[in-house]
């Protein structure tokens, strides 16, 4: 080795570690700056700390298996490989989109992962062949037609308005489906005895109306 190329040497070892005649080993200044760097949260900060940590991979035992994951999370095609395992595979089932995007985020994070975990449940061949048929069949709507008055009366009760002096709080509505006509009645509160007296009393008022036409 020339003098050059052993000076340089000298100085990178220099840079990460103390050599002695016995061994190599951090200065404790160096590492601080592994130690205390941020959480990656991009592409390029994550290289930037593997490239920094590699430097290190002489002094750390079984640093290949305990950056792999890392490496992974840099390979192209990563999402889907994800989605695959968390979805696909025999152990988790197929589940819905719900219980699988709390697996993936249990593990991993990247932009966009909600929409992306939902597309591939909804496009998930498997699950679309399971998955039983919805039933859309309904009944046909239909108009609800009355040929004399009072054939189809209506009661609702509007409720909670204002309390007046009175101590009424609630309005119970009738409506007649055919004429339109509509009469109204306080209540105090919405206790069966009372509603109960107020529909005698309404039977009573609609008894003795007359229509005029």
């Amino acid at each position: 080795m020339t003098t050059s190329k052993n000076l340089g040497l000298q100085q990178r070892i220099k840079l990460i570690a103390t050599a002695t005649k016995k061994s190599i080993a951090t200065e404790q200044n160096k590492t601080s700056a592994v130690q205390e760097w941020s959480t990656p949260i991009c592409v390029t900060e994550l290289r930037q700390f593997l490239g920094l940590a590699s430097y290190y991979r002489k002094f750390i035992n079984g640093f290949a298996n305990i950056a792999a994951p890392l490496h992974r999370m840099l390979e192209k095609g990563t999402e889907n490989k994800v989605m695959q395992s968390m979805h696909d595979s025999q152990c988790t089932g197929h589940l819905g989109e719900r219980q699988t995007l709390t697996r993936v985020k249990s593990r991993f994070f990247w932009p966009g992962m909600s929409g992306d975990v939902n597309a591939w449940c909804r496009t998930c061949m498997q699950c679309a062949r399971r998955k039983g048929l919805t039933n859309n069949k309904r009944a046909p709507m239909q108009a609800i037609t009355e040929g004399y008055f009072l054939q189809h009366v209506d009661v609702d009760i509007l409720a909670p308005l204002e309390r007046t002096t009175s101590g009424n709080q609630y309005v119970p509505v009738l409506t007649d489906y055919f004429t339109k006509w509509r009469a109204a009645f306080p209540l105090i509160d919405m206790e069966a005895g009372i509603v109960a007296k107020a529909k005698k009393y309404i039977a009573i008022e609609v008894a003795d109306f007359k229509p005029r036409w």
